[in-house]
């Protein structure tokens, strides 16, 4: 998997032009429930395969730790380019949270959130075209709006 990471955060540090982390992040693979129990709140219809958490997040949501990348453990990286992608994503939001080019969170302020999303999933589209896999951003992201 290490192998993997540090292909991907290339990847990313191109796409993005941000500077390299001092560390790569901790990876956690972790049973789907993890997920539901934790950032979706007990919702068993959680869609979320990973997160990637930050001293923000970590405040937010018991359980997770900053700094740490959690992943579905269902997910093969090694044969599936769209595991890749979402592992492309989640070191998105780790570089933005490591440079700090979001500012001190990204989860705090509503457009700084859409702006970080919308950076990672651009990121993933951009790295699933690599591998020449058709990506349409999820319809929740075509949703989000700041209330003013």
């Amino acid at each position: 998997m290490d192998a993997i990471v540090q292909s991907v955060l290339a990847f990313v540090l191109a796409a993005t032009g941000l500077p390299a982390p001092d560390a790569p992040p901790r990876i956690e693979l972790v049973p789907h429930e993890f997920f539901v129990q934790t950032v979706c709140r007990g919702d068993a219809h959680c869609d979320a395969q990973g997160w990637s958490s930050g001293e923000d997040t970590a405040r937010e949501f018991p359980g997770l730790e900053p700094g740490v990348i959690y992943l579905d453990e269902r997910n093969d990286f090694e044969r599936d380019a769209h595991a890749r992608g979402l592992l492309a994503h989640e070191l998105t939001h780790y570089v933005q949270r490591t440079s700090g080019a979001f500012g001190p969170s990204l989860v705090a302020d509503c457009v700084v959130r859409i702006r970080s999303e919308a950076q990672a999933v651009l990121v993933q589209a951009r790295y699933l075209a690599t591998q020449g896999i058709p990506f349409e951003a999820p319809a929740a992201m075509r949703m989000y709006r700041c209330r003013e």
